[in-house]
């Protein structure tokens, strides 16, 4: 995880299309997924605090304040963020991400 959200693929999976060849500059490799990262806080909340506890708790916090902080710096939501400087590097996303944000200002599980 890096400090603004969960990352598509890890840097190592980008480092290893790299060494291979592969094309790996594209938004696809690496970048923080507004969706993909609230779906891991809703598998969080809804499953997998109650199993695993603690961690998942500390990682649902974390988590959530990361996109709460990446996505709430701006009018306009983006839908993908550099994994290293957090810049929003993707189109304005539609109202489809502002509705899954309102799931993460909740307080409860």
């Amino acid at each position: 995880m890096t400090r603004y959200g969960l990352m598509s693929v890890s840097y190592d999976s980008v480092r290893a299309a790299r060494d291979a060849g592969l094309r790996h500059e594209n938004r696809w490799m690496g970048h923080v997924w507004l969706s993909a990262n609230v779906l891991m806080l809703h598998a969080l909340r809804t499953k997998y605090i109650d199993i695993l506890g603690d961690p998942a708790g500390e990682l649902f916090k974390r988590l959530r304040l990361c996109m709460l902080e990446i996505s709430g710096g701006s009018p306009m939501m983006q839908e993908a963020y550099n994994p290293v400087t957090g810049a929003a590097e993707s189109t304005v996303s539609l109202v489809g991400y502002r509705a899954m944000l309102l799931g993460l200002l909740e307080d409860s599980r």
